[in-house]
């Protein structure tokens, strides 16, 4: 209802923000070629309004079905517009957001030096932007890069450090992945 109110309004921003909404909502329900189109129609919307902020988060969003759905060059090209457009709103957090997906592309990608230079500038951001449990899951994906060279003390010294968070904190998935 809200989606076709603001089309008949002709409200441009309210329609890239429910378009975005549905777009979440098929692609937690695992149906991406929904998810696709409702990305879209957020992206297509959000231009049309010049809302730059909607614009990325559609792109970003997006990338995830496209890395999800094992197209990374696709993935890649979706972050780096979404990077380019926070870089200029000097929004340091959806920046970091996405490194971290980049990282983690790049390691799926087998560009480990890229992947870590990535998770390296995600971490900076989250870490000066006061966001921890990020941080954290940026050392996991550090600790993964390191493993797949075989530097497996590194590894096992980042694994170390998210342990010692989750000591005083709850965060039953990042302590799962972090005890794999």
């Amino acid at each position: 209802v809200g989606r076709q109110a603001a089309l008949s309004a002709g409200l441009e921003t309210g329609v890239s923000v429910c378009s975005a909404l549905a777009g979440s909502a098929e692609y937690r329900a695992g149906r991406y070629d929904e998810a696709i189109r409702w990305y879209e129609e957020a992206l297509v919307a959000a231009r049309r309004a010049g809302e730059s902020l909607l614009e990325a988060n559609a792109l970003s969003d997006r990338s995830l079905v496209a890395r999800i759905r094992g197209d990374g060059q696709l993935a890649l090209n979706l972050l780096n517009q979404a990077i380019n457009i926070y870089t200029s709103l000097g929004d340091r957090s959806h920046i970091a957001r996405c490194l971290l997906g980049r990282g983690i592309l790049h390691t799926r990608l087998g560009d480990l030096l890229s992947a870590e230079q990535d998770l390296c500038q995600a971490k900076k951001l989250f870490e000066d932007s006061g966001l921890s449990p990020f941080a954290d899951s940026v050392t996991l994906a550090l600790a993964r890069v390191h493993g797949l060279r075989g530097d497996f003390g590194t590894s096992r010294e980042l694994l170390q450090i998210v342990m010692d968070h989750l000591v005083s904190d709850d965060r039953p998935r990042t302590r799962a992945i972090a005890h794999e």
